[in-house]
């Protein structure tokens, strides 16, 4: 991606290149968010954060990625998006969704819920002291379970 260019020429170039109407940018079919999911992590591998904040702004939340890095093991989320996440989840009953969907049983859970200040951040560490898990599929999941503001703004 040419540095000459302004994040929205980008863009609009691309929308004529894949032959994308503003409609599928607007509610992209999978194959759409395939495509803006593919541009958007080129743009932060170019390190044209402003390529990637610009489809940010014309897409859905949801569509375009995390910002960190989707290989970055979870125990690796900087300090301050790490409590921002787990405050936003633990809070209501959204944390027992993800962590479920994270694999842990209905008795970890409630084990977590009642003993723990944090318990999404406590079901995280505990998830990933048994298996490896990306940012990439923490934006997945929280996509999939419905969450995909959440993902967009933390991740």
């Amino acid at each position: 991606m040419s540095h000459s260019c302004d994040a929205k020429e980008i863009v609009l170039q691309l929308r004529d290149t894949i032959k994308v109407e503003d409609a599928s940018l607007e509610q992209p079919d999978s194959d759409t968010k395939t495509l803006i999911r593919c541009v958007a992590r080129k743009a932060k591998e170019s390190n044209r954060l402003d390529v990637f904040q610009h489809l940010r702004e014309i897409v859905p939340a949801g569509c375009t990625g995390p910002l960190l890095s989707e290989r970055l093991d979870i125990r690796n989320i900087p300090v301050s998006k790490g409590r921002e996440l787990t405050i936003d989840l633990s809070g209501g009953p959204e944390w027992e969704v993800v962590a479920e969907g994270l694999g842990l049983t209905p008795s970890e859970i409630r084990f977590l819920d009642k003993r723990t200040l944090n318990p999404f951040d406590a079901a995280l560490s505990f998830i990933a002291r048994q298996r490896h898990i990306t940012v990439g599929n923490l934006y997945d999941l929280l996509n999939k379970l419905g969450y995909p503001v959440i993902a967009d703004r933390l991740l």
